[in-house]
């Protein structure tokens, strides 16, 4: 009998160690980020080390969901949250408690990314997401008006937002939503003057020599006239369908930020389309570290702005024929090259059967191709008797 209940205690003790030491617990996370999900991680928060992708290759579609289990001790303490999507963006959802959560919806809400977390008696609370700092290869999912009259929108990056700034007409103020290098995109419609349509609707000379003398009053107005420093040096371009230019400034640091005493790199780049439409402006400013990589987004913003025209600089149509051709030509080095390295690699692959085959013979060394000799010898086969040459084999 005691024997009997030490059994059962034991296996109560087990049972109940079990339950307190289990998997984990199963949450549902809904993607709703506006974008396929590729990889999820869970980690104690403040940990930099992501562990492996808890999807394990698999991807979560927009409008989906997935059932996430966790380990009970990563649960006892707030979690960080890292959602991947399908570009890469990713998405950190800092010191969330899931111990006794139900659902996870991954949701973006009026240009925020935000987790929203239900437990198990229906009560939610909503946590921003922190985001990488921008680059150049970020999705372009936030979209404003910039200019009702002129019917002009922008796309810009999920990691950058507008800066709650006093508005300016025809004008927007981006700033990235997590990056510790000071930053900011200034993006202008800008309406100009009929001499200046009069300058850049001509030659290309007379287009660059109009440009320069908006950089320094374009600086000004966009931000303050005490803001602009001096012009460093310019690069103009005739892309034929657009006159284009790129100053490098330095500005006041208050352009970004009044906390900000020192003097930024700025990047001043203009476009202009032709006599019917605005005079499209971007400012990047940043310090030294961050103008190249600022830059280049606001060249993006510039490339998927929603301005069209069939205007053509004074050489247009020469720079079409010559951009033409030098992607014929691209395209033609990149045909050759990948047909050369598929000739080599036959030849290579030719060479190894080759050498594969002089040194395995295979089974050409034992074929014969003459008479079988079937005159045996019955006293040659020792037979199976225990005297080993008593038995004639056989036959």
């Amino acid at each position: 009998m005691k024997k009997k209940l030490s059994l059962i205690l034991a296996f109560t003790f087990f049972t109940l160690l079990l339950s307190s030491c289990g998997t984990g617990s199963k949450i549902s996370v809904l993607n709703s980020l506006d974008s396929e999900l590729a990889k999820l991680y869970a980690t104690k928060s403040g940990d930099e080390d992501l562990g492996d992708n808890l999807l394990k290759g698999k991807s979560i579609k927009e409008g989906d969901t997935f059932s996430l289990s966790l380990e009970k001790n990563l649960l006892a303490e707030p979690v960080d949250l890292y959602a991947v999507d399908a570009e890469n963006t990713t998405y950190r959802f800092p010191k969330l408690d899931l111990k006794d959560s139900k659902e996870v919806a991954l949701t973006y809400d009026k240009k925020t990314y935000v987790a929203v977390i239900t437990d198990n008696k229906g009560d939610t609370i909503t946590v921003e997401a922190i985001l990488t700092a921008p680059s150049p290869d970020d999705k372009l999912s936030n979209e404003v008006a910039l200019s009702e009259a002129d019917n002009l929108t922008v796309l810009y990056p999920v990691t950058m937002r507008e800066k709650d700034v006093p508005a300016v007409e025809k004008q927007i103020h981006l700033e990235a939503v997590n990056d510790t290098t000071p930053n900011a995109v200034i993006i202008r419609s800008h309406t100009l003057e009929a001499a200046q349509h009069d300058g850049l609707n001509s030659t290309a000379e007379s287009a660059k020599k109009t440009l320069v003398s908006l950089t320094e009053s374009l600086c000004k107005t966009m931000t303050a006239d005490d803001m602009f420093i001096n012009r460093i040096d310019d690069s103009f371009t005739d892309d034929g369908a657009y006159y284009a230019i790129q100053a490098n400034v330095w500005m006041s640091g208050e352009a970004i930020d009044s906390s900000i005493s020192t003097p930024v790199r700025g990047v001043l780049e203009c476009r202009y389309y032709g006599p019917g439409s605005p005079l499209l402006v971007a400012l990047s400013l940043s310090d030294e570290e961050g103008i190249e990589n600022y830059s280049k987004i606001a060249s993006i913003i510039l490339d998927n702005a929603s301005i069209s025209s069939d205007w053509k600089t004074s050489d247009g149509v020469a720079v079409a024929e010559a951009k033409a051709a030098e992607k014929a030509k691209a395209e033609a080095d990149a045909k050759a090259a990948a047909d050369a390295k598929a000739a080599a690699d036959a030849q290579a692959a030719a060479a190894a059967a080759a050498a594969a085959a002089q040194s395995d013979p295979g089974d050409t060394w034992y074929d014969y191709d003459g008479d079988y000799y079937d005159d045996y010898d019955p006293w040659s086969d020792a037979g199976d008797s225990d005297d080993e040459w008593s038995d004639p084999g056989d036959y």
